[in-house]
């Protein structure tokens, strides 16, 4: 398994169980309700409906949003600067079961190399990472959609414009649900905004393969249709 120094994004599971900090502010974004998650976060929507997320002292800023219970999908879209920019936007999930904190991002690193993208997850245990991994892929100007898709099976997707960069199994990364959606920016100095243009969720995205196939299987079945008629 890689290894690898992340920034830890959480305020540990204790945190998410108080609940958000007294001086989290609240708006509106894409139909959800968001909260600063550090707090200091003066969270705005611009007259584009767009939703700004600041960096603070600490160089993160996040916003976060309780999902519904049946959430089983959401992705976040972004106009990302490319590689060297900052900061780096990021999409985030987050649940809690027991004494452990699961926590997954798609995005850019921003205040650790702000020149790729990473899929990675970890688990905290009782506050303390247990496990963790990541990889790495191409960070490209432009606009992007990032987020998750956790399958019937306990399979999590991390996804970037479509493509399944990551995916993890009940047996390394069980996360029990999709509990907190967070869309974060990180940077190298306080004040720098992470933009995002929306925030949808729902159930997994079929992907260009996976519908090809089921175009496939129906042509079949046509086939097989047409060859039982009597001429």
């Amino acid at each position: 398994m890689k290894t690898r120094t992340f920034r830890r994004l959480s305020r540990l599971a204790l945190g998410l169980v108080l609940g958000l900090p007294a001086t989290a502010n609240t708006v509106t974004f894409s139909g959800f309700t968001w909260n600063s998650f550090y707090g200091p976060e003066n969270l705005t929507v611009d007259g584009s409906g767009d939703l700004h997320v600041p960096t603070t002292s600490n160089t993160y800023g996040a916003a976060a949003t309780t999902l519904a219970a049946d959430t089983a999908s959401l992705f976040g879209t972004y106009t990302d600067g490319g590689p060297g920019v900052e900061p780096g936007q990021e999409v985030w999930v987050l649940a809690v079961s027991g004494d452990q904190e699961f926590e997954a991002a798609v995005g850019a690193f921003g205040n650790f190399d702000n020149t790729v993208n990473v899929a990675y997850w970890y688990i905290l245990t009782s506050g303390v990472m247990t496990s963790s991994n990541f990889v790495e892929f191409p960070r490209t100007a432009g606009d992007h959609t990032a987020g998750f898709n956790l399958l019937a099976n306990g399979d999590l997707e991390f996804l970037y414009d479509g493509s399944v960069e990551l995916t993890t199994t009940p047996a390394d990364f069980a996360i029990p649900d999709l509990q907190t959606g967070l869309l974060t920016a990180g940077g190298t100095t306080e004040g720098q905004d992470g933009v995002f243009n929306s925030f949808t969720t729902g159930v997994p995205e079929p992907r260009a393969g996976a519908l090809a196939g089921l175009g496939l299987v129906a042509l079949l079945a046509a086939g097989w249709k047409r060859s039982e008629r009597p001429s």
